[in-house]
């Protein structure tokens, strides 16, 4: 899987290539939580799932992207 670290809203939108990535944006990363670890899913076919897991709390959350349009980013608090 290949790793690398985004560090702003247009490289976090433009990761669509599956893999895992490390966000953390010193100004500040809006489309998904900020400093966190985000593992993406493309299936080739222009269907692409962006799934996030905040470093140090326990929150996730996904978005996807289809006919060249990203979703809406949601958030869950995982419970033990």
């Amino acid at each position: 899987m290949p790793q690398r670290t985004l560090t702003t809203d247009e490289e976090v939108n433009s990761a669509t290539k599956s893999g895992m990535y490390h966000v953390v944006g010193e100004n500040g990363i809006s489309v998904v939580p900020n400093y966190s670890i985000m593992i993406v899913f493309n299936d080739g076919q222009g269907y692409v799932i962006q799934m996030t897991f905040r470093l140090g709390a326990d929150v996730a959350g996904f978005r996807r992207y289809w006919s060249g349009e990203w979703g809406d980013f949601r958030t869950f608090v995982l419970d033990s």
